[in-house]
């Protein structure tokens, strides 16, 4: 399950399913083989054009599965922000330190 998206790479618009959304960017899953070629000028274009954002491929996976990395960009990242806890996905947060935990325990108990 994913979200239909489109990247427009250098010039060329190419449909893919946005398959996992962070902070950070985004896993592109594309329908068919997809050759990253320069990587520059590209946008992925989320919720029927209501987020823009250029995006840098920094992994392939396979042939028709990359990682993007979104812009430090403050508007950029409310609207990713807005769309992970308003959306289809699945807000996971993960506590990687017990005393991170107790202490969120103990401001809720206080």
């Amino acid at each position: 399950m994913g979200e239909d998206a489109i990247l427009d790479h250098e010039g060329k618009m190419e449909k893919v399913t946005v398959m996992d959304l962070s902070l950070r960017g985004a896993m592109l899953h594309f329908p068919e083989k997809f050759d990253t070629g320069n990587v520059s000028r590209s946008l992925l274009s989320m919720d029927n054009n209501s987020i823009i954002t250029p995006v840098k491929i920094n992994r392939v996976i396979s042939d028709n599965l990359c990682a993007v990395e979104f812009p430090e960009d403050k508007d950029i990242r409310k609207q990713i922000i807005k769309k992970m806890f308003t959306g289809r996905y699945n807000a996971e947060v993960e506590i990687k330190s017990m005393a991170t935990l107790k202490s969120w325990v103990k401001r809720i108990f206080e």
